[in-house]
């Protein structure tokens, strides 16, 4: 069958259209899979310079971990570390002449961990939180709410609700971090 000379062009024409579809269709596919390996190579780059990063702080790292390890108490259970750090407070507030007139040992403290899932493999520390109640004079309550900051024993207060009118009064949260297992 011979085709006539219109029927030959148009024939063209489509083969054209048809190679220029398919041809932007895979020119388009090929474009984004080149962008999306770009993206991927440019994220393994900045995951790998933040290892290397990582590695060239080791040292760092290793001493902030000793400091912890040296700082941080080790208690069995949360209950112990709450009665340790109840007992500080009271120790605190009776050498500045105060008298607590409200305790509360608060549970279910929230455990800081380096890993987003909610694992007891992944938990690094545990927290304890007491909370108290105190008044008097604010020229002594102020410096006893300071003195209960001990940094360097990871103990601080990590809320506070002071009532100056009338008589002073306030109520706080003193939280201690420690590590869990055999003392």
């Amino acid at each position: 069958m011979k085709l006539s000379q219109r029927e030959s062009i148009l024939l063209a024409v489509f083969a054209v259209l048809l190679l220029l579809l398919v041809g932007g269709g895979l020119v388009w596919a090929g474009g984004r899979s080149l962008a999306g390996l770009i993206r991927e190579n440019a994220a393994l780059a900045e995951r790998a310079a933040n290892l290397q990063r990582a590695v060239d702080d080791r040292a760092v790292w290793e001493a902030r971990d000793a400091w912890l390890n040296e700082h941080t108490d080790t208690f069995r259970s949360r209950e112990d570390a709450s009665a340790a750090l109840l007992s500080h407070i009271e120790t605190q507030a009776r050498d500045a002449g105060m008298e607590l007139t409200g305790r509360e040992i608060l549970g279910g403290a929230q455990e800081g961990t380096d890993a987003a899932e909610e694992d007891a493999s992944s938990t690094y520390f545990h927290t304890a939180t007491i909370r108290v109640r105190v008044q008097g004079e604010p020229e002594k309550v102020l410096p006893w709410l300071h003195s209960l900051q001990q940094p360097e024993r990871l103990i601080g207060v990590t809320a506070e609700v002071i009532d100056a009118e009338g008589e002073f009064t306030a109520e706080i949260e003193v939280t201690k971090s420690y590590f869990e297992g055999e003392e």
